[in-house]
């Protein structure tokens, strides 16, 4: 085997250290690139996490605002049940004292008053009266006599009859003497229509 000549040995040598080189340099510029992808996928790590959490924390308000407002709402509506049930008590207690009122000797005066009330209404010269047993007992004929000539004074001709219809609570209902047109002027009834003016006054001295 012959031995190499120095120009070999030269040209060898560098070709050898060429490559040495340039692998260096191809290292270098892979770690460069590597480290780029890295420094940049970090970055996108970052902002996807960045995301995430904007979204959950936008979720968990969502959601953290949707309970408050179920909350709310079921305070409100256990608020407006309690108030509505506090009512109907005084509705009835209402109902009671009017019933209490139906025993008293004041009572008359203020059924004779119904009954204009309910003439005026009604504009019919004949009307009957339907009333129960302890209001019957207090519109003798004398006392519809003496309506009659209040509602003259009024200006109404009306001619009062008692039916022999009953009802079975305290006041009157009127009819026409054809029964097509009436003015129901019973407890209930009176109550009936100025149960929400009753309702406004009664929210308000419970929120005072």
């Amino acid at each position: 085997m012959k031995e190499e000549s120095a120009p070999s040995k030269i040209l060898q040598k560098e070709i050898r250290e060429q490559s040495e080189t340039e692998a260096a340099v191809i290292m270098e510029q892979a770690e460069k690139e590597a480290g780029r992808i890295i420094g940049e996928a970090e970055s996108e790590a970052r902002k996807i996490r960045s995301s995430l959490i904007k979204k959950a924390e936008i979720q968990a308000k969502g959601i953290r605002k949707r309970i408050l407002s179920s909350v709310h709402l079921e305070i409100k509506k256990q608020d407006l049940q309690a108030r509505e049930e506090m009512l109907l008590k005084l509705f009835q207690i209402v109902q009671e004292k009017l019933e209490q009122f139906r025993k008293s000797p004041d009572y008359g005066s203020f059924l004779e008053a119904m009954i204009i009330e309910g003439a005026l209404a009604l504009g019919f010269e004949n009307l009957n009266i339907l009333a129960g047993e302890i209001e019957r007992k207090l519109l003798s004929r004398q006392s519809l006599d003496r309506i009659e000539k209040q509602l003259e004074k009024d200006g109404r001709k009306v001619n009062l009859s008692l039916s022999d219809e009953k009802i079975d609570e305290g006041g009157i209902i009127l009819t026409s003497a054809d029964g097509r047109a009436r003015f129901d002027n019973r407890f209930s009834a009176r109550i009936r229509r100025n149960q929400d003016e009753m309702r406004l006054l009664a929210i308000k001295k419970i929120t005072e």
